[in-house]
């Protein structure tokens, strides 16, 4: 083992410690830059819920009562219920977000491309048009419509904060479940055989 004079041996310590340092004076000001940014996307998502509630709340009243249905149109349900509700004078929108417009096997009233949708700012867009043109929705098998306050969860939690944000706005919601989306499919397949 070779013995390094003491001065040497400190000058390697000092440089260690001294970038140790740095390193945690780094990761502190990074903690400090997420914090700031964290608490800046919480601040502009509150801003546009309250733009949309805001929206929700100044346009109802100054038109006919309107209702939407969405956003899966499970075999096309969503638009024969669409078309009822019309013929009995209430006006009525279905509407679908897609994954292929090109190959859907069911017409809807409105079809949204998934990948508009899946932009922040589509799903901003589809939450103002709600809120500013319909009194009601059905949502349909608990699919979130909005997901605001998320990147990429797509779930059923984020259903519940979209129909928090509904009823602020003024805009009555109602759950719609198809027999598929409720049904226990081995039972039925065993009472089918």
């Amino acid at each position: 083992m070779v013995k390094l004079p003491v001065p040497i041996l400190l000058r390697g310590l000092i440089s260690f410690l001294r970038r140790q340092k740095r390193i945690r004076d780094k990761q502190k000001r990074l903690r400090v830059k997420q914090r700031r940014l964290k608490d800046e996307a919480e601040s502009l998502l509150r801003r546009t819920d309250e733009k949309i509630i805001s929206l929700g709340k100044n346009t109802k009243g100054n038109r006919p009562f309107r209702l939407t249905i969405g956003p899966t149109n499970s075999a096309g349900q969503a638009r024969q219920w669409s078309m009822a509700l019309s013929h009995r004078n209430i006006p009525t929108r279905s509407f679908r977000i897609s994954n292929d417009i090109e190959k859907e096997w069911f017409q809807s009233d409105i079809v949204i491309p998934r990948l508009q949708w899946t932009a922040l700012a589509g799903r901003i867009g589809l939450a103002e048009n709600i809120v500013s043109n319909y009194d009601a929705i059905l949502i349909e098998s608990m699919r979130p419509l909005f997901s605001l306050h998320t990147l990429r969860d797509y779930s059923a939690v984020q259903t519940f904060e979209d129909i928090r944000l509904l009823n602020r706005s003024h805009v009555k919601v109602g759950i719609i479940f198809h027999g598929s989306d409720i049904r226990d499919t081995e039972a039925h397949a065993r009472r089918e055989k």
